[in-house]
């Protein structure tokens, strides 16, 4: 006998209580819709890797509360971005996460350098994280990008969630680019072929083959 299939209102009953913070983000505290997908998916992954019940607490915090905890969060996503660790001293010091320690119980706390020493996990289970909450989210994200009349690109459409987070982008709807619009096309220096190098970034949050690359990069010669 076939088991039903999971409805997009089954999964938002179970994440019921992740909506609600996610609402009080964009809706109360006008975050910006991203942004505030991957705090929430941080805080998923906080949880999933022994850290329990702390959204759960935030239910009963208040906004400004809320808010710090924000800031904490993406303090947390900069030591997980970075490759190179931080100083002795900044790792040890984690007295920039207080409100986020509190919620945890007295012999489970969360520190900079088990955030670093666990980052790739961290990279990959947060992005994974993101594009399912990404589903679930999907009708407050809507609402929240109509209400305040921002252009920023759906979660779903975002290949590096990283990128958005280290450009620093404003949490404001009205952020204006600093980019000059006048400014003068970069052309690179003619390189022979046998010394070019490209960066590829892919979406998928896990590491791909070599097969997979050369595949691809195959079938695209043929098209």
């Amino acid at each position: 006998m076939a088991s039903p299939s999971v409805t997009i209102d089954d999964l938002r009953s179970f994440h019921s209580v992740d909506r609600d913070i996610y609402t009080r983000l964009v809706m109360n505290l006008l975050r910006n819709p991203v942004e505030a997908l991957q705090i929430m998916a941080f805080w998923v992954w906080i949880e999933e890797s022994g850290f329990p019940n702390i959204i759960t607490k935030m239910e009963s915090v208040t906004n400004l509360v809320l808010n710090s905890l924000v800031e904490e969060a993406k303090l947390c996503l900069n030591y997980i971005t970075k490759e190179v660790p931080p100083p002795a001293s900044t790792m040890n010091n984690n007295n920039g996460i207080p409100i986020m320690r509190n919620l945890m119980n007295d012999k489970q706390k969360i520190s900079f350098e088990f955030l670093h020493e666990h980052r790739l996990n961290a990279l990959c289970g947060i992005t994974k994280t993101m594009k399912n909450l990404s589903k679930v989210f999907d009708d407050i994200i809507q609402q929240a990008m109509a209400n305040a009349a921002a252009v920023v690109p759906p979660p779903s459409s975002m290949f590096v969630w990283r990128g958005v987070y280290e450009t620093g982008e404003s949490s404001s709807p009205s952020h204006q680019s600093n980019l000059n619009v006048r400014a003068v096309p970069w052309s690179p220096a003619d390189v022979p072929h046998g010394q070019r190098t490209m960066f590829i970034t892919f979406s998928r949050g896990y590491p791909i083959s070599e097969s997979e690359v050369l595949n691809f990069f195959s079938r695209y010669a043929r098209s």
